[in-house]
């Protein structure tokens, strides 16, 4: 592992041996810091615009998750074997 300096612009790396029958190569795995700090910045603030587009479900109302290709009202009021 190498670092050029020790602050936030340093650049960390190390070379891991990858090889297979037919093909030897390395791998140079790279870790930066500023870069870690970025993406951690980008996350949380996709996390809070997702909390402020997510309501609570009102207490008594009936939630129903589908998951599923194809899936449509038909199909799912025929698997409850109700209408919605």
């Amino acid at each position: 592992r190498k670092s050029t300096r020790r602050d936030d612009t340093d650049l960390y790396y190390n070379k891991e041996p990858s090889t297979s029958k037919k093909l030897h190569q390395r791998l140079i795995i790279t870790y930066s810091p500023k870069y870690a700090h970025y993406q951690k910045t980008i996350r949380d603030i996709q996390v809070e615009r997702a909390e402020k587009i997510l309501h609570p479900v009102e207490s008594g109302q009936e939630v129903l998750i589908v998951i599923g290709e194809n899936l449509n009202k038909e199909a799912i009021e025929q698997y409850w074997g109700k209408s919605l």
